[in-house]
């Protein structure tokens, strides 16, 4: 592509392809005329870096914020009580890990199920809008971990947020789930060589006798559990995020003067605006199916 003097669009899922590009091929930087991104901890594995393209951050954005969060929330909790289906989940205790967008959903979800639900958040703006909406907080995650003994833990942070100190704090027969990509959201190699005991459940998870503490079960072996043998998402709502990609990577590839070296949050979101693609998902699913606003 060099040879021809075309140039390249990254379109990542996960924070993968620019870190090992600086890492490893710095001299080629220049082929890349900027970076897609559609998952939060893609955006994690960016902090830090000087970006030296333009990076448009369909993560970020508010399409996918009010359309792909309650959908992530919604499959998580039907795989859990999938797996679970022998659990009695009601008027239980339940900790959510995160207050940003989907950690929200999560824990509106939860409640609607008749869970007791705390919600943590390192960020005191978010932790304080979670108490503003009535969920059961704490500005110490042992503390609230050991106040409120949930039974079963929702990490949505996007990075490791629960580790072996809290979870001996959990009560018997606890259970431990992520919806964040990969396994990043919980400290696995500490519950290992904590644990007097391991054991492979399968499609389950994996089983953790912690010394000094429960047995906690980790469900989906830790990774994302609205992907556990399941489609995370109806393709419909999926769509619209694949369409955020395509109009970023047409606004990258005409180097629009807007998106600048670094996070555009601002300018994706003006180009997705500009785009129609919102409007189209309401002319297809809104009130009147085929319709407009009007």
């Amino acid at each position: 592509m060099s040879a021809a003097g075309l140039r390249s669009v990254v379109m990542d899922d996960g924070g993968y392809v620019l870190p090992a590009v600086i890492r490893d091929l710095p001299d080629r930087l220049g082929h890349f005329v900027g970076l897609m991104e559609q998952t939060t901890s893609g955006i994690r594995k960016l902090e830090g870096l000087e970006l030296p393209m333009p990076l448009f951050s369909v993560a970020e954005s508010e399409a996918k914020a009010l359309i792909e969060s309650y959908g992530i929330a919604d499959a998580a909790v039907r795989n859990v009580l999938r797996l679970l289906p022998d659990e009695k989940f009601e008027g239980q205790a339940a900790l959510v890990l995160g207050f940003g967008r989907i950690g929200h959903e999560v824990a509106r979800v939860l409640d609607a199920r008749r869970m007791r639900v705390a919600v943590f958040d390192a960020d005191i703006t978010r932790l304080v809008a979670a108490h503003e909406e009535g969920f059961l907080t704490g500005a110490l995650l042992n503390d609230l971990v050991a106040a409120h003994r949930p039974r079963l833990v929702i990490g949505c942070v996007g990075s490791r947020s629960f580790g072996l100190e809290q979870a001996r704090l959990l009560p018997p027969r606890s259970f431990l789930v992520s919806t964040t990509s990969r396994d990043f959201e919980f400290a696995l190699d500490e519950l290992r060589e904590g644990s007097s005991a391991l054991t492979d459940r399968g499609v389950l998870g994996t089983s953790y006798q912690l010394v000094d503490g429960p047995e906690i079960l980790v469900l989906g072996h830790g990774m994302p559990i609205n992907f556990h043998y399941a489609e995370s998402l109806p393709n419909r709502y999926v769509d619209l995020v694949l369409a955020g990609l395509a109009v970023g990577a047409v606004a990258l590839a005409r180097a629009d003067a807007r998106l600048r070296p670094g996070h555009n949050v601002a300018a994706t979101n003006l180009i997705l605006a500009e785009a129609g693609i919102v409007d189209d998902y309401y002319r297809l699913y809104g009130p009147a199916a085929g319709g407009g606003r009007g």
